[in-house]
């Protein structure tokens, strides 16, 4: 077990206080109204949070945390996803947690920042080229020496590009090719290149490319190993793909019941767009697929706290499912408020664009799909149906 990986609350009793936590610091700073401009300063609600020590929530114990299992952030995220999508990572470390695989004074440096709200950590992997594909991936570092390393990024279509100060970037090896996982801990004091992308959605956090050249950094910036990033990854983000899918699933069902609290006073044919059993059976068959989704990812949750051989898979199987399943439904409630759901500066659909980003985000649905194959026939018979 890596040690980023986050420690099991066993107490009932601990998991409940830290919902009514969440629960009183979202209402208290009223986060709705907030974020329903569509553009919040999402670094100034996080140094917020920290007041309320929420951004400790997912680090461990033993590093100061209040060491939150994934099963309670998982539940913590479908609340998020109430207020908005881009409501993620407003609180708890998010990919900060890459950066607990240091043992020197350097990390301690980092927790304190980023419990603070002082810094934040992007996470960049994609390029023009490589996505989902990451061994093609041509940003590098070459080692000098023991001592010293010289790092080469070209990212692009990564979000968080301005809000993070600390970024981890997944580079290949000059010297054998190898993926490795490596921090730069200060973007904002080097000669460093920002190209801005407009996104359909998600448009509460910066997106664009990064661009960083010959840069003289410590060896030790690569973390958990040299050469070890595709395992970094893929325990990353099974952690990861579980909370965006319960943000998703959150997103769509606050979507369903303002559209449900809109059929009640829409009025057609001499009644309620309510009475009609068509849209009852529409927003019935949602919420089963938001429900049914909802305890897939509790069971993915819970396969990662437990250790399970089992967890890869069905975090793969959480986040392809329960994509699609928000997007589904929150595209019948746009459909349902007609004209209205059409508006430019509709919540819902806002929330639609915003969830189709995540059908590509973070880990293609194609790509889960693949992911959930290997899992079931091995790796030679998946190898194949990559020629390779």
């Amino acid at each position: 077990m890596m040690n980023y990986e986050i420690r099991t609350v066993t107490n009932e009793k601990i998991r409940h206080q830290i919902y009514d936590k969440v629960d009183y610091f979202i209402q208290k700073e009223r986060l709705k109204d907030i974020f329903s401009t569509g553009h919040p300063d999402i670094l100034r609600v996080r140094k917020i949070a920290s007041k309320y020590d929420l951004l400790k929530l997912d680090l461990p114990r033993e590093y100061g945390g209040m060491g939150a299992d994934v099963v309670t952030m998982a539940n913590i995220y479908f609340r998020l996803g109430k207020i908005s999508a881009n409501a993620r990572e407003i609180v708890g470390m998010g990919h900060g947690r890459l950066l607990l695989d240091r043992w020197d004074e350097d990390r301690q440096r980092w927790i304190d920042r980023i419990v603070s709200g002082e810094s934040f950590v992007g996470i960049g992997i994609t390029e023009d080229g490589a996505g989902s594909d990451v061994r093609k991936i041509k940003s590098s570092i070459r080692h000098l020496d023991g001592i010293s390393s010289i790092l080469n990024v070209n990212k692009d279509y990564i979000s968080r590009i301005y809000e993070a100060d600390i970024f981890v970037f997944f580079v290949r090896n000059v010297e054998d090719g190898a993926i490795s996982c490596v921090v730069v801990d200060d973007l904002n004091s080097i000669d460093c290149l920002r190209v801005s992308r407009q996104p359909m959605g998600l448009d509460g956090w910066s997106f664009g490319g990064l661009v960083i050249r010959d840069l003289k950094i410590p060896r030790s910036n690569v973390l958990h190993g040299e050469g070890k990033g595709l395992d970094v990854l893929k325990r990353h983000f099974a952690y990861w793909r579980i909370l965006v899918s319960m943000l998703c699933l959150g997103s769509a069902y606050q979507a369903i019941e303002e559209t449900i609290a809109f059929c009640k006073e829409r009025p057609i044919f001499g009644g309620r767009l309510s009475d009609l059993q068509s849209v009852g059976h529409r927003l019935a068959e949602s919420v089963t697929y938001i429900e049914a989704a909802k305890s897939l990812c509790i069971m993915a949750a819970k396969a990662i706290d437990e250790s399970s051989n089992n967890a890869l898979k069905l975090s793969s199987m959480a986040k392809w499912y329960s994509t699609e399943v928000a997007y589904k439904c929150l595209h019948m409630c746009v459909r349902l408020q007609g004209a209205r759901g059409y508006e430019f500066n509709n919540s819902t659909r806002r929330r639609l664009l915003d969830i189709e980003g995540f059908l590509i985000a973070d880990g293609s649905n194609d790509l889960m799909k693949s992911i959930i194959y290997k899992e079931l026939v091995g790796k030679d018979i998946y190898n194949k149906t990559l020629l390779r």
